[in-house]
């Protein structure tokens, strides 16, 4: 059998229901920039189950991995990001700071996620995929390729992006300062509680006024316009 790469210390944190344990390095690795010596302490996890012990995967800093969620291959769960539920993160995949992971979501090639990024559901973040900020990305979403998502971006349904035109954010300015996200994959709108395509976004905007049915229309008048 191979060595251990890790432990379960006594050092514990409850979350609910789960008792997490700081890990500790039980040898030398390597992942890009980032060396981890015998003896380093980790972040938590609720059993072995959550890490592999094959690979350079490793969880640092106060970042938690608890449920049935599963790091392995190269991944790194850093700063205080969460994984839990039954996601899967693997590949060369970094998260960081404090995005949380869970539910089913998948997050594996090269993609990253930073900031107070939130993906659940059974949505998938692969290939070179780069989230960061305050951005919600569930349902079926996938983000790939080049995709770059950034900000107070609301993607969830079925919508698939994959570079940076993918995507459109506007602001409500006139009022309360809601989101609109719109996606061209699907062409499908998500604003606050609503999620449903242009017409019928229009529609909801004139039956809350008709200022608001104007400015609604603009915007889904503006991305029929808009070019790849």
């Amino acid at each position: 059998m191979e060595e251990k790469k890790f432990e379960l210390t006594d050092e514990t944190i409850k979350l609910g229901e789960h008792t997490l344990h700081r890990i500790k390095a039980l040898k030398d690795f390597y992942f890009r920039e980032i060396t981890i010596y015998k003896g380093d302490l980790g972040g938590f996890i609720e059993t072995e189950d959550n890490l592999s012990q094959e690979g350079n995967c490793w969880v640092s800093e106060n970042a938690m991995v608890y449920g049935n969620a599963k790091v392995y291959e190269d991944a790194q769960i850093l700063g205080d990001a969460e994984v839990w539920d039954n996601a899967k993160v693997y590949g060369t995949v970094i998260i960081g700071e404090n995005a949380k992971v869970y539910e089913d979501a998948k997050i594996y090639d090269n993609a990253k996620v930073f900031c107070t990024s939130f993906i659940h559901g059974n949505a998938q973040v692969y290939e070179n995929a780069y989230i960061n900020n305050n951005a919600l990305i569930y349902g079926n979403t996938k983000i790939h390729g080049n995709g770059h998502v950034c900000g107070n971006v609301d993607l969830c349904g079925d919508a698939e992006v994959e570079k940076i035109s993918d995507y459109m954010v506007f602001r409500n300015t006139w009022s309360d300062g809601i989101i609109f996200t719109w996606t061209r994959s699907n062409n499908m709108w998500r604003v606050g509680g609503f999620y449903g395509t242009g017409e019928q976004l229009i529609k909801k905007g004139y039956a809350e006024s008709k200022d608001s049915g104007k400015k609604y229309e603009k915007y889904v008048k503006f991305v029929e316009t808009f070019d790849d």
